[in-house]
């Protein structure tokens, strides 16, 4: 009996090697055809003839048999196996699980699967290694498989180089040189991808941002390499022209800056050089064609001027005239006739209007102020300051501070010039006791505070003039309970029975501003804060200089 079934078995397994061939849809397609219900009979020894119930319903588009197994391939890519399972044939792997199955084998006491991306699974009897894929088959691309008694087979696709497009290639360019040796140029490189829409580095040379030289080169841009390639081309030309070089410069005025650009053109830039004649004294010209400086000398300057670069040259011959500084007036406008306490700023500043013999202001003008008589001096003790004229012609003086000697000043404010009388400015020096400024102060604060808390009152120092006080000294004296803690303002001593303020003067119209923190006793009480301001130079109404206000503790 054992003879028997051996040679049953091996009837069967030579059946099995003759068995036609599993072609596979395309790669990443599911599986296709007719497909239709299934019908298995013969042998059921181990059930291999009891289609699942799990199949009904479904589209099967491939079968399989082994010697006692079955295989069905459906519509959804999914394999069921069943029958004889001793060697774990009829147990579909688990990798196979969420993958699109597109074809079977059945062997002997194996099983195989084909894969849409073109892999191969096989399970079940190894003993010969047929369930076992050669490592060979590792990222290649399988289209058919089938499955012997013992062993399996399978047909790979020949490798194809992958198609890779390149696309947005530059046009060609035209650019102008920029300097004998070409020019630099910037493109943007083509971009490259293969089939799959996955990028692909693409490499141009000469590459964007070289200097190319004159004339047309062709740019190569290469995408992959060996037959996975893609190529394109597009051509950069570096042009050269002439130097070309116009325009006529303008009169210039002695003393006055001056600046002027040739228009120049051709590619490379040109160099501007001056090839005959001498610019105007003060001038300097640069090798773009600027004329600038400050001219020193009146008169008419002939010259000519020769623009080169590799192409060629342009030459241009010029007249420049450079006139002479014109008459000038400079008269007072504002600052003169005041009177200034001794040792304090002049109120106004001394302001100088520059103009022409017509009456236009004339601006940029340099005007020298000087004191020539008297006590008084411009910032660092100076006797002598500068000013530059405006747009309307006026210069303003830096502050005049009055001396220590009273009696009359005389400022004059010149500017550059032949016969230019200059302005006269006259102030008036006084003395502490001849000078007047009425001093006013004034205390605003909280009627009450609670006991042990703080309390803020402002003193305000106002001088309503006509002159500059001297030698300012304000004082705030708190009442009983009440213990001066801080103080702002210019110079605060604060001690236990007061605060002092000193200021070396106060222009008339002006107002000192000082706050002064007092914290209360711990006892309830009705007291004063009081204040009182005094200054060197006599004030015309000294009963404003002190005040006092009531401050109740609760």
């Amino acid at each position: 009996m054992r003879a028997a079934l051996a040679a049953a078995a091996g009837a069967v397994l030579l059946a099995s090697v003759s068995t036609t061939v599993a072609a596979a849809a395309p790669v990443g397609v599911p599986p296709s055809g007719v497909g239709g219900t299934i019908t298995a009979w013969g042998s059921d020894s181990r059930g291999q003839s009891t289609v699942p119930a799990s199949l009904a319903g479904k589209t099967v588009t491939a079968v399989a048999a082994g010697l006692a197994h079955s295989l069905a391939l459906t519509s959804e890519g999914t394999v069921t196996a069943w029958g004889a399972n001793g060697s774990g044939q009829s147990s579909v792997p688990a990798s196979l699980a969420g993958k699109t199955v597109t074809a079977v084998a059945a062997g002997g006491n194996h099983s195989l699967a084909l894969t849409s991306d073109g892999a191969v699974t096989g399970w079940g009897s190894d003993l010969h290694g047929e369930s076992s894929v050669p490592a060979s088959l590792a990222g290649k691309t399988v289209t058919a498989i089938a499955a012997g008694g013992t062993h399996s087979l399978a047909i790979v696709a020949p490798a194809t180089a992958p198609v890779i497009i390149i696309t947005g290639t530059p046009g060609n360019l035209t650019v102008a040189a920029t300097s004998p040796s070409g020019a630099a140029v910037t493109y943007t490189p083509p971009t490259a991808t293969d089939v799959t829409g996955a990028p692909v580095p693409v490499t141009c040379a000469p590459a964007s941002g070289s200097v190319f030289p004159v004339g047309t080169t062709t740019v190569q841009c290469v995408a992959g390499n060996g037959p996975a390639s893609a190529s394109a081309t597009f051509t950069v030309t570096v042009t050269t022209s002439a130097p070309t070089l116009s325009g006529g410069a303008p009169a210039g005025t002695v003393g006055t800056p001056y600046r002027y650009a040739y228009p120049v053109g051709g590619a490379p830039a040109a160099v501007v050089t001056v090839t005959s004649g001498a610019l105007p004294a003060g001038l300097t010209l640069t090798q773009t064609g600027v004329l600038s400086g400050t001219p020193t000398q009146a008169g008419t300057s002939r010259f000519t001027l020769t623009a080169t670069n590799s192409a060629g040259t342009a030459t241009l011959t010029q007249a420049l005239t450079v006139n002479p500084v014109p008459v000038a007036t400079v008269t007072p406008a504002r600052g003169g006739n005041q009177a200034g306490t001794a040792g304090q700023p002049f109120v106004q500043p001394l302001v100088a209007r520059v103009a022409d013999a017509a009456g236009r202001p004339l601006s940029g003008r340099t005007v020298t102020f000087t004191v020539t008589a008297g006590s008084a001096t411009f910032p660092g003790g100076s006797r002598t300051a500068t000013a530059t004229s405006r747009a309307d012609g006026t210069a303003t003086s830096p502050v005049l501070t009055a001396g220590t000697t009273p009696g009359r000043v005389t400022v004059t404010a010149t500017v550059p010039g032949a016969g230019v009388t200059p302005a006269t400015f006259t102030e008036t020096v006084l003395s502490l006791t001849a000078a007047r400024a009425d001093l006013r102060i004034g205390l605003t604060g909280p009627a009450s505070v609670a006991r042990g808390r703080t309390v803020t009152v402002t003193v305000t120092v106002t001088n309503r003039g006509p002159n500059s006080a001297a030698g300012l000294t304000t004082s705030l004296t708190p009442g009983p309970g009440l213990t001066p803690v801080s103080a702002t303002g210019a110079n605060p001593v604060v001690t236990a029975t007061g605060v002092r303020w000193t200021q070396s003067g106060l222009a008339p119209q002006q107002t000192l501003t000082y706050t002064v923190t007092l914290r209360a006793a711990t006892r309830p009480q009705t007291t004063t804060v009081g204040a009182t301001t005094a200054t060197t130079v006599t004030d015309p109404n000294p009963a404003d200089n002190r005040t006092r206000n009531r401050l109740t503790i609760t």
